[in-house]
């Protein structure tokens, strides 16, 4: 600057051949100083002398950095509640301004951490910014956390842990700081799921118009993100017979490795209640199976006898025919629930066809078989058990019905059955097999649940033998119910249009299921008028032909239609030209076929030209024709033949050796002028298409 410091008198550090800068420097406010001295540089009158390559001059040059960018977030990290696999969250949204002077200038990059940029798998954001935010503006940067689905070996919520990915999204910018970060993190997993115990909730008798002790019902977490719930209530046929008194510790979400909550439920009949009262508990949260309902049901209390039986059918298990160890006692449960009157089981009475396979005992109802007494109020079991004695294998069944005193009326019958086995037979364990949480569509890890195959051994095995069968263990893969596959049906370009009945069998051992999967193939065919041929007298004509498009097994839709020349003679000229005007597309509708016209035009020749039709040849013109006859003339003697006869011959036979030795090839004569259209034949080949599906046919056009 001048020594006054008001003027520039130049702007480059180093204003010649000979100089140097010799400092530099930065403030507080950002301005740089640059320093140093020069052979030559762009003066300033009355500031510098006028020789000033003879004083070296110094100089001192400042860079302001001008209006300044300021980039302000709304938030600088995004935490997203968990998500199962393959799920999608709900978009967390961060404002960015700039609230500065200056432009900003920015550049957004999602990496899996900070100078990784990476893709991750697992968010994907979106913004409106743009590359650069004037002084004031803002834009929306939106995230979604969107958990890829697990590895092939991580299927079942037994099978491994839950995962808690992160990434960070970069926005580098032209502002003072430079980049800013915002920091992502999520948790996945197979899901929360949620298990009830006891279920069904069942309450003990209770008088009308009285309220029972409060139960426990149990919420348990099972899955392998945190279970929240959100919501629950009574409802059902008799909701107000019982209430929720406290949620307990469900209110909150269970965080992982916390085994459940509580919630307390009464049983609370009106004064005006009787017989068996029942409601669900109805659960909201985010299990996969939400909401959930778990039936309750509690009898009231009443006077005169009455006796409630749990009524279901019982299975009892497998077997060994003829062993001493048969199948474990179940369980039948008696309630009483008269508020005055005794109630005596006169008999317990087995029927059926196997009824010697299936032996009874008064449970805790009585020390000794019947007659026992369910006293009012009160409730016991009988017992029940399946040991069949001889016989070949296969399922056995019997029923089991009860007398009372004094008399109760609708006591139900009770169906029971068992599977017999013999030393032949395998048996499997173990039995239930728990496959942990699955989602609809995956399938359990093929290691994470084992099979053993065993042989039955009853009392002793045939020949003295201590072992009957080796076990054999195999892995075991199941799929969830509501899981699919997908039928792919493809055709090819020669299958006939129609009406096709897929059947789809399934089988699992020996049993079987079919189903039968209706494909209908849909096409078209083409027709020509005129037996696919179109003459057009000479050069300069056209033709048409009327091209049918005829639909087959039900098509319907908008065709498109379109001619190419794919044949021409040799050395063709002036080519014909092709259209279908205004009747292509060609809508097919109800199975009614549609038409277009195709319309071949050619170019006639101009001028002196003359076509001739194509054979190889030296062309020769009627001029030649001329000068020949004049040739002939030049060699007879005028005085020997008269003139006048004589040259009326050659001129004729000129003529006509120009003429036909002219027909000799293919071209034109005189001059100045165009032949047209080469004469021959062409072929014209029409495509017709709608999505998928085309079809062809050729057109000859014959050119005369």
């Amino acid at each position: 600057m001048s020594n006054d410091g008001t003027k520039l008198p130049f702007a480059s550090p180093i204003a010649a051949s000979f100089g140097q800068s010799t400092d530099i420097k930065i403030d507080s406010n950002n301005n740089v100083y640059v320093t140093g001295f020069s052979s030559s540089v762009l003066t300033t009158p009355n500031v510098y002398p006028a020789d000033p390559g003879v004083y070296n001059p110094l100089f001192v040059q400042k860079w302001s950095a001008g209006p300044q960018p300021v980039l302000q977030l709304s938030s600088t990290s995004l935490t997203f509640p968990p998500i199962p696999y393959g799920g999608i969250s709900a978009p967390q949204t961060v404002a960015a301004q700039n609230t500065g002077a200056g432009v900003l200038q920015l550049s957004l990059q999602l990496g899996t951490s900070l100078g990784n940029t990476s893709p991750p798998s697992d968010f994907v954001e979106s913004d409106n910014c743009g590359t650069s935010l004037a002084a004031g503006a803002s834009c929306t940067i939106t995230v979604t956390f969107e958990p890829a689905a697990p590895l092939p070996n991580c299927v079942a919520a037994s099978g491994c842990y839950a995962q808690s990915p992160a990434s960070v999204l970069t926005i580098q910018t032209n502002a003072a700081v430079g980049s800013h970060t915002i920091q992502l993190s999520g948790a996945t997993g197979h899901g929360a799921a949620l298990s009830v115990t006891p279920n069904p909730i069942v309450f003990s008798p209770q008088a009308a118009g009285t309220t029972s002790l409060a139960k426990e019902v149990f919420a348990d977490s099972d899955g392998d993100l945190a279970l929240a719930i959100t919501g629950a209530v009574i409802g059902g046929t008799n909701a107000a017979d019982f209430q929720i008194s406290s949620n307990g510790t469900c209110v909150n979400p269970i965080p992982l490795g916390q085994l459940g909550c509580d919630i307390f439920i009464v049983f609370s009949p009106s004064a005006s209640a009787t017989g068996t009262r029942t409601a669900s508990l109805i659960l909201t949260d985010n299990a996969g199976n939400s909401p959930q309902s778990i039936p309750i049901s509690g009898l009231v209390t009443s006077p005169g006898a009455s006796l409630i039986i749990s009524a279901s059918p019982l299975f009892l298990g497998t077997a060994v025919v003829g062993a001493s160890n048969t199948s474990s006692f179940a369980n039948i449960t008696l309630t009483n629930p008269s508020t005055d009157t005794n109630v005596q089981v006169t008999s317990l009475t087995l029927g059926g066809t196997n009824i010697a396979d299936f032996v009874t005992r008064s449970g805790t109802c009585s020390g000794t078989a019947p007659p026992f007494t369910v006293a009012k109020g009160t409730s016991c079991f009988i017992q029940v058990k399946f040991s069949p004695g001889t016989g070949p294998s296969g399922l056995r069944s019997a029923t089991l019905s009860f007398v009372t005193n004094p008399a109760v009326t609708g006591l139900p019958t009770i169906a029971l059955s068992g599977d017999a086995v013999t030393n032949t037979d395998a048996s499997l364990s173990p039995t239930p097999m728990d496959f942990g949480s699955l989602q609809v569509g995956q399938a359990s890890y093929a290691g994470n649940a084992l099979i053993s195959i065993t042989a039955f051994q009853p009392n002793s095995c045939g020949g003295g033998a201590t072992t009957c069968g080796a076990p054999l263990t195999i892995k075991a893969t199941i799929a969830p119910a509501g899981a699919s596959t997908t039928l792919t049906v493809t055709t090819t370009s020669t299958t006939t249009p129609g009406a096709y009945a897929v059947t789809v069998t399934g089988t699992l051992g020996t049993t079987t299921a079919t189903a039968t999967v209706n494909v209908t193939v849909t096409g078209i065919t083409l027709t020509s008028g005129g037996g696919g041929s179109i003459t057009i007298p000479s050069p300069g004509g056209s033709g048409t032909s009327t091209i049918t498009v005829m639909p087959s097994g039900g098509f319907t839709g908008s065709v498109t239609l379109a001619a190419v020349l794919t044949s021409s003679p040799a050395v063709a000229q002036y080519l014909p030209t092709l259209s279908f005007g205004s009747t292509s597309p060609v809508l097919i509708t109800g199975g009614t076929p549609g038409t277009a016209t195709l319309t071949v035009s050619t170019t006639a020749p101009t001028g002196g030209a003359l076509a001739y039709p194509a054979r190889p040849g030296v062309h020769w013109t009627f001029a030649g024709g001329v000068t020949l006859a004049g040739v002939l003339l030049l060699g007879v003697p005028a005085r020997r033949r008269r003139l006048r006869t004589m040259l009326g011959l050659l001129v004729f036979l000129g003529i006509l050796a120009g003429g036909v030795i002219g027909c000799g090839g293919r071209g034109y004569s005189g001059s100045g002028g165009t032949a047209g259209t080469t004469l021959g034949n062409y072929t014209v080949t029409v495509t017709v298409t709608s999505g998928a599906t085309s079809a062809q046919i050729p057109v000859i056009v014959t050119v005369n």
